[in-house]
């Protein structure tokens, strides 16, 4: 095996609005709390094919920006595709990708440099390339996150407290990944740390610039190595895991920032150090385009849905300038602009299901199974039962963003992932998300090995 690491500042420029948490907040930076940073990992067997893994400290990626870097680097490079694969941590304290609806404004000229920059880090990450050994661990990881689906959220004074534990830890990731790639001679180069929680600690009301619990534990880890050694953080099943602290004012979040980021790190380290060695004698790379059934809605009910929301939107009061940042008023409109390009879907005769790439990375016995979905934990749960994988990790925020998956029974209740959502995304709710994805990541197991 074969590894070389590179890391390049991706930090917007203060102003840019931050994104998520609320439609249309108008919640613009203020100071870099912490850097955001691409890093990119490059690998190869012996005189095989190159392949790039970059993780990005951003909430997600736009598929442009996924084409244009696979684009520069098989024309310089001569990577396919299948071999590139750029995945996010969704921090919620970082610029817009350009994805979403009303959920952060998107900066032109960052969203424009951002493929080059990526391009840079995997290109010096292939010009560093040298031999190398992988170790891996599973490390115990708790006191992280609570199931915002089927738990109660903690208090602040709770969750902050040393050995605190969610009322349903089970329903939750209660381990973390930990691997370690080190020179032959024992020198470390980089590491990979992967864990399924959404990095919302920053809070609606924090405009600091920075990666969230992620962002700030891989940070602390590479200075505690030093000599240039780069770390990766790949976002697990998060779709109904939150954070503990969530929803606070920025004076508590940052506190919390702090405490549970080293919480993280800690973790980490431990599995750092107790990583054994793995025989990485395969490194492939496989895409697959699935397509996701939608539900099945008639016209007249989308049309009744949008006159709805157009009339309730027209009843405000909006002569009142405060209401510039009423809750109701933004989420009628994100919902008009989804409802109406689906509607425009409809007349043009266009399928309203979904099409997106699940895409597969083996490095030996370890099989990323990535995809732009939030998933949630029941259906990662279910889906790695049956894998052939030795250690199969199911990534979200793999080279895109396309919503929630939810499980069974949240997509009978409904509500903000399973019915919301999709508007923002301008598509109607999902139909069998967890069945069909379930199939759909085993597919991609079973492709790879």
């Amino acid at each position: 095996m074969k590894a070389g690491f590179a890391k390049i500042d991706i930090t917007p420029r203060v102003g840019v609005e931050l994104c998520g948490y609320g439609a249309y907040l108008n919640r613009h930076s203020t100071v870099v709390h912490d850097p955001l940073s691409a890093r990119a990992m490059a690998m190869q067997v012996d005189d095989g094919p190159v392949t790039i893994l970059i993780a990005c400290d951003v909430i997600g990626i736009a598929p442009t920006t996924t084409a244009a870097v696979r684009s520069r680097l098989a024309s310089t490079l001569g990577i396919a595709p299948a071999n590139v694969m750029i995945t996010c941590s969704h921090t919620h304290s970082g610029p817009a990708p350009g994805l979403y609806t009303g959920w952060g404004e998107t900066d032109i000229p960052y969203i424009a440099t951002l493929p080059q920059r990526l391009t840079t880090a995997a290109i010096t990450a292939v010009e560093r390339l040298q031999p190398a050994r992988l170790s891996h661990a599973i490390t115990p990881c708790t006191g992280m996150g609570y199931n915002r689906e089927y738990d109660v959220r903690p208090s602040l004074a709770e969750c902050l407290q040393p050995g605190w534990q969610p009322a349903k830890p089970e329903l939750t990731d209660t381990v973390a990944h930990a691997m370690r790639i080190d020179s032959t001679d024992g020198r470390p180069l980089g590491f990979i740390s992967y864990f399924g929680c959404h990095p919302v600690i920053g809070g609606s009301r924090n405009t600091e610039i920075h990666g969230d619990f992620a962002g700030l534990a891989t940070n602390r880890l590479e200075a505690e190595f030093g000599d240039g050694v780069v770390g990766l953080f790949l976002q697990g099943a998060q779709g109904d895991i939150n954070s503990c602290s969530v929803h606070h004012g920025p004076e508590e979040s940052i506190r919390a920032l702090d405490i549970l980021s080293d919480r993280y790190a800690d973790a980490i380290r431990v599995g750092l150090q107790a990583a054994s060695p793995v025989d990485v004698q395969t490194i492939a790379g496989v895409q697959h385009q699935e397509t996701f059934c939608v539900q099945a809605v008639e016209r007249a009910a989308i049309e009744s849905m949008l006159a709805e929301k157009r009339s309730h939107f027209d009843s405000l009061d909006l002569t009142d300038l405060r209401r510039q940042h009423d809750h109701d008023l933004h989420l009628d409109l994100v919902y008009i602009h989804g409802l109406e390009t689906i509607l425009g879907r409809a007349d043009r005769g266009e399928s309203q299901d979904i099409t997106t790439e699940l895409h597969g990375l083996r490095i030996g016995p370890i099989s990323l199974l990535g995809s732009g979905f939030e998933i949630f934990q029941a259906i990662r749960n279910e889906a790695i039962e049956e894998m052939q994988s030795e250690i199969p990790l199911v990534v979200t925020f793999a080279n895109t963003s396309t919503g929630y998956a939810v499980d069974r029974d949240t997509t009978v209740r409904g509500g903000y992932a399973a019915s919301q959502v999709p508007y923002m995304l301008r598509h109607l709710p999902f139909a069998a998300i967890h069945d069909e994805l379930v199939a759909a990541l085993r597919r991609l197991d079973r492709a790879l090995t």
